[in-house]
């Protein structure tokens, strides 16, 4: 808890950045338009709109039960990133999720300046121990983390089926 170290960069930001706990309707509609411009902005396959709201919508259910909160960063009371942080029962563990920056802002730091400054804020005001982030182990938002001091403590290893037919015999 006492080593957590913010390694971003964020020279210039400072004082026009704000961390904000979202706490009504409007600071959620914000959070939620930057997930509906991320999801225009970069398709996936078999994700819609309406899914995003429903998960978005199960976030702030998980976060209106106390098992965490949602997030918007700021930038000039403009707000240009989101995520949520969420812990164990016993409140030890975090676990980001959905970390987002607003396409018109990316490659500004952002991202890091959201996680970073929600680890301090964490690592201060709560019991948590521990932060997860869930990423691909050679992506942006991996590089990202690794910048800030995250540290890769396991991996997933999975098993398919050959073809379907040999679920049957």
């Amino acid at each position: 808890r006492g080593d957590f170290q913010f390694h971003a960069n964020s020279a210039g930001l400072e004082p026009d950045v704000e961390l904000i706990k979202v706490s009504n309707e409007d600071q959620a509609q914000h959070a939620l338009k930057i997930a509906l411009d991320d999801l225009e902005a970069s398709p996936e396959p078999g994700v819609t709109a309406d899914f995003i709201q429903w998960q978005f919508d199960q976030r702030l259910k998980a976060a209106n039960l106390g098992e965490g909160n949602w997030w918007l960063l700021t930038y000039q009371g403009l707000p240009v990133a989101s995520c949520g942080l969420f812990f164990n029962q016993d409140g030890t563990q975090g676990r980001y999720r959905d970390v987002i920056t607003h396409p018109k802002w990316r490659n500004r730091g952002f991202a890091s300046k959201l996680c970073g400054m929600l680890a301090q804020h964490c690592f201060l005001q709560t019991q948590a121990q521990e932060l997860i982030i869930v990423s691909e182990p050679d992506s942006i938002a991996g590089k990202i983390y690794s910048k800030l001091g995250f540290h890769a403590v396991s991996c997933q290893i999975a098993l398919k089926a050959d073809k379907p037919s040999s679920r049957l015999g």
